[in-house]
């Protein structure tokens, strides 16, 4: 079903009990009214341009999809979500979900997620933005806000309730996979932080698990990288090792517009300054920490059984430097700590 311009109200009644819908609906303008789908559930993908109210009134399973490249500026809502919301704008409504945000096949990469593009901002005159559901069913269900890494706010009030929770989200929190993609080069684990909990110089963390296993780091990570199936480790500079994510943003420390092995030096840099830039210019007044300091931190932050290895480790990191005589001293002097 196709809508060239905008829509006020659609409703899509299934043609058998169970069957769902299996179509596709495309709306070219914006959503002004009501798109309904009524029947046990959406099956097929549904790809909705510009925003407005939508709300299906059975579930999600997998494979499923609601594509918004605009703004949602009202209520969506949905029974189980194991499918995909893709948000292209800002949510500035409200996502119900009744039920969880889930998996129904557990044995596919794929799980229930709501992916926004942009922000977690009201729009004049509306209440705060909100996306409720009872919980992540799956441990590969994840909440994304600023998808693409540009720096978009979570507003102040917005929030995600998950009914089986306590306490409502309000801001970025890794542990339930509710990301806001904060604005930082280098923030590989999306905590907020540059740290040697984003990698080590000893070639440990979710920075160079991304570079050597992207499929690995978007499991271990869902909803930070879309990870290429067409990248072949053997030729790991043939394809980009990732679609789509923050990933590519704060992968990309050189600047280049790349996520590769370059950018090691320029990651370490940023690791020891612990500084969250999101540009390029002003970088060579960033103040490293004490090596020390460090050093401690560094071993906090990798197995025990790694620190007999720890000297030649860090050999290849000053390697890193060969016309950077001030960096490789501050490495040897952080290799020097790490040795004792």
């Amino acid at each position: 079903m196709s809508v060239g311009g905008d829509a006020q109200n659609i409703s899509i009644t299934s043609a058998t009990d169970g069957g769902g819908f299996q179509g596709q609906v495309s709306i070219g303008g914006s959503l002004l009214g009501l798109l309904e789908v009524v029947g046990n559930e959406l099956a097929g993908p549904g790809m909705v341009a510009p925003s407005g109210v939508i709300q299906i009134a059975g579930g999600m399973p997998y494979g499923s999809q609601v594509q918004v490249e605009g703004d949602i500026q009202g209520t969506l809502s949905s029974a189980m979500l194991a499918g995909g919301i893709d948000i292209g704008g800002d949510l500035s409504g409200l996502i119900d979900v009744l039920y969880c945000i889930g998996d129904s096949d557990p044995n596919h990469p794929f799980a229930g997620h709501i992916r926004v593009n942009g922000g977690f901002r009201p729009y004049q005159g509306g209440p705060a933005p909100r996306i409720q559901a009872f919980d992540m069913g799956s441990p590969r269900s994840y909440i994304t806000f600023d998808y693409d890494g540009s720096g978009d706010p979570w507003a102040s009030g917005a929030q995600v309730v998950l009914e089986a929770d306590p306490y409502p989200y309000t801001h970025n929190t890794p542990s339930a996979r509710i990301w806001h993609c904060v604005h930082c080069f280098a923030d590989i684990n999306n905590d907020g932080s540059i740290n040697s909990a984003d990698g080590t110089p000893f070639g440990t963390g979710p920075f160079f698990l991304a570079l050597t296993n992207p499929a690995q780091y978007a499991l271990n990570f869902p909803g930070l990288g879309e990870a290429n199936p067409d990248w072949d480790p053997n030729d790991p500079e043939a394809v980009p090792r990732f679609l789509s994510g923050p990933i590519l943003f704060h992968g990309n420390c050189n600047c280049d517009q790349l996520f590769n092995w370059d950018d090691e030096p320029d990651f370490l840099d940023l690791v020891s300054s612990h500084a969250c830039v999101n540009g390029c210019a002003g970088r060579g007044e960033l103040s490293r920490m004490a090596p020390d300091a460090l050093a401690t931190e560094i071993v906090a932050n990798v197995d025990p059984e790694i620190l007999p290895d720890a000297p030649a480790l860090m050999e290849e990191t000053i390697a890193l430097y060969p016309d950077q005589p001030e960096a490789q001293e501050y490495w040897q002097t952080v290799q020097a700590y790490v040795g004792e």
